[in-house]
């Protein structure tokens, strides 16, 4: 993962993630998934933005959901809008540290706005 502060990251505290069957999987082996251990776990998870760039559409208070994937943004794929064939994606907590953390810093492009429309009530503090 890359550290904080890091240009084009996000830094995000963590909310919420959920266990799901990846994640168990991992913990049980990850046989077959290219990973270095140790590896914190969590593909999926919800935040709240800390610090973004100026540039970033994100901004220090915003809720926002992790899409699992670092995609590199430069492949043939990524260039046409088809981030998940991405040629060089790496999923977080199967590949990069994931989820289950305090705080989170990742490329801007890995989180997606919660709308404060969306938000049911009492769901957030």
């Amino acid at each position: 993962m890359r550290q904080p502060g890091a240009a084009g990251n996000v830094l995000v505290r963590m909310l919420a993630a959920a266990m799901n069957r990846a994640d168990l999987y991992m913990r049980d082996s990850g046989a077959g998934i290219s990973h270095e251990l140790p590896l914190i776990m969590g593909v999926d998870g919800v935040g709240e933005v800390l610090e973004a760039d100026e540039w970033s559409q994100m901004q220090p208070g915003d809720r926002v959901i992790l899409y699992p994937y670092d995609f590199c943004g430069r492949c043939r794929y990524c260039r046409a809008g088809d981030q998940p064939l991405c040629l060089r994606a790496r999923i977080f907590g199967e590949h990069v540290d994931g989820t289950f953390v305090e705080f989170m810093s990742v490329p801007d492009r890995a989180w997606c706005a919660v709308p404060r429309s969306r938000r049911p009530a009492g769901c957030y503090p």
